[in-house]
């Protein structure tokens, strides 16, 4: 049986204590127009959902262009499953966990629309919409969603409380029940074939999915402690936060936190969370281009991978990339994709971004 990632990246999280400061917040650049809206999947017409389900699939039916770098990669869809799978230990825990994943849904978007005409924005998944019921949620709908739970596997035990759950097998319904993956779990790239899992348990949700936790987070005034709030460490009880608990309760490919991007749902829970992001930076000026927190993972991993990341803090000068997703042109600062409305702070190139939320 697979034992997901997730326990060995998440658990004996600890707190990190450094911050770091942007030089300057004077704003260098206008609000882009035209911005493109971002809405929950709750919310979208039916036309819509098929509109982007269509696209998901067309980038399952498209080429790769990322096979070079493993057996892996067949499609352009797990050229983005790899993408994230190759650095999963050093965006995870970090200071720039939450400008990374934005970088990462902004390219996502971009070859939905560039490369498989895709007209919309990505959707997100309210989360605190489900909180009651998450198997009622219109995300795992079969006709106008992603499908539901997993088959049920007894091995499949849930990671914290060790208890099986109703899922745990390959996903039975819904567009993507036929799905197959061919990079292997965790870090292995080699050529496989599986499907993709899930096991769907209550509990994260009812404790982390609420409106209260949203706005305990969004109420810190400074990044530090709001970004590690939203991510989350790895006590179920205590601060396992509210992305760490969207992985949780999908369960199965969900909670291996490699190829997590596997399941099309991560894209909507990631969604969700640079949605709360937004609404904190939005809430003050002084929070826009507010960042900080260590560039090494507050989380274990090994020490030969440890020594190959610099120490200090995140700041608006460090460089993120996509590594050969993109290459050159998405190897930006951090500054770049700060506000999802296209400023900048002065000095930085105009920003990479033009959109925002309902």
């Amino acid at each position: 049986m697979h034992l997901p990632s997730f326990l060995t990246t998440l658990v004996l999280g600890f707190a990190a204590t450094a911050s770091a400061r942007p030089s300057s917040t004077c704003v260098a650049s206008k609000k882009c127009t035209n911005p493109t809206v971002r809405k929950s999947w709750g919310s979208l017409a039916t036309s819509d959902k098929t509109a982007y389900i269509n696209a998901v699939k067309c980038m399952i039916n498209t080429p790769p262009k990322l096979n070079e770098y493993a057996a892996g990669v067949t499609n352009r869809w797990e050229d983005f499953i790899w993408t994230h799978q190759r650095v999963m230990p050093t965006i995870h825990g970090v200071g720039h966990f939450l400008p990374w994943h934005r970088l990462f849904l902004f390219e996502y978007e971009r070859v939905l629309r560039v490369e498989c005409g895709y007209e919309g924005t990505i959707p997100y998944w309210d989360q605190k919409a489900d909180n009651a019921d998450i198997f009622a949620s219109p995300v795992f709908d079969t006709e106008f969603g992603f499908g539901g739970n997993g088959a049920f596997d007894p091995t499949a035990l849930i990671p914290f409380i060790n208890i099986t759950a109703d899922g745990g097998g390959c996903i039975q319904d819904g567009p993507f029940k036929d799905l197959t993956i061919h990079l292997g779990y965790n870090n292995d790239s080699s050529y496989q074939e599986r499907c993709i899992t899930r096991n769907i348990i209550q509990a994260p949700a009812s404790r982390w999915w609420n409106a209260q936790e949203e706005n305990n987070a969004l109420a810190h005034p400074t990044y530090e402690i709001f970004a590690e709030l939203l991510e989350g460490n790895g006590n179920f009880t205590f601060d396992l936060g509210m992305h760490n608990a969207g992985h949780m309760a999908v369960a199965g490919d969900m909670l291996d936190t490699w190829v997590s991007p596997g399941d099309p749902v991560f894209y909507l829970l990631h969604g969700n969370i640079d949605r709360i992001w937004a609404k904190w930076q939005q809430s003050a000026s002084a929070k826009l281009f507010a960042v900080g927190n260590p560039i090494r993972p507050r989380l274990p991993i090994s020490d030969g991978l440890l020594a190959t990341i610099p120490e200090g803090n995140v700041t608006l000068d460090y460089v993120i990339d996509l590594g050969p997703l993109a290459g050159d042109r998405l190897k930006i600062p951090v500054a770049r994709v700060m506000d999802p409305m296209g400023t900048v702070p002065k000095g930085y190139k105009k920003g990479l971004l033009c959109y925002d939320y309902e």
